[in-house]
């Protein structure tokens, strides 16, 4: 599941240390958002408001430097990460040449292989966020494998502390 040289095993440890910051980036957006406003009542929605008004780069900005703006971060690094992900994921999928499967000489074939790339390289993409891929990954790199890797734990830490302080948050000022 990895491609040859260290590069390909050094973005896999990154991407899943931003997937994995996902909920504790969510949990001080929100924490953030609540200090800053004062309210609880209304936040979801004005989370929600906040998102969807977001049509120019000039509202990605001002989205930016609002109350919300942790939680903009956790969306975007989020997205950006399923991204890249699949991008890093695609190569994988070259092994298996076109020349493997049968023609059938029908229009939509090759549109056909194509989408059978694009679901294969979702499969190796969930593949590729195992823990013996990425422990594969971490033995690739020797030390800096075993300190990404150490990472690991320290997030699962982070959120779960961090939403405990949510909770306190939200109770110190409902």
């Amino acid at each position: 599941m990895l491609r040859h040289g260290e590069l390909d095993s050094a973005a896999l440890l990154v991407l899943w240390l931003l997937k994995k910051a996902f909920f504790p980036l969510l949990w001080l957006g929100v924490i953030a958002a609540v200090l800053l406003t004062r309210e609880v009542t209304n936040l979801g929605n004005e989370i929600e408001a906040e998102i969807e008004d977001l049509d120019t780069p000039a509202d990605f900005v001002s989205a930016l430097v609002s109350p919300f703006a942790g939680v903009l971060i956790a969306l975007v690094v989020r997205l950006a990460v399923g991204v890249l992900a699949f991008a890093l994921a695609y190569p994988l999928t070259r092994w298996i040449r076109p020349s493997d499967y049968g023609r059938s000489g029908r229009p939509g074939s090759y549109l056909r292989l194509w989408w059978d790339r694009v679901y294969m390289t979702q499969s190796f993409r969930s593949l590729r966020w195992s823990w013996v891929v990425r422990q594969e990954a971490a033995d690739r790199l020797g030390r800096r494998g075993e300190i990404l890797e150490l990472c690991n734990p320290i997030l699962t830490l982070a959120n779960a502390l961090l939403f405990a302080v949510l909770v306190v948050v939200i109770a110190a000022v409902a």
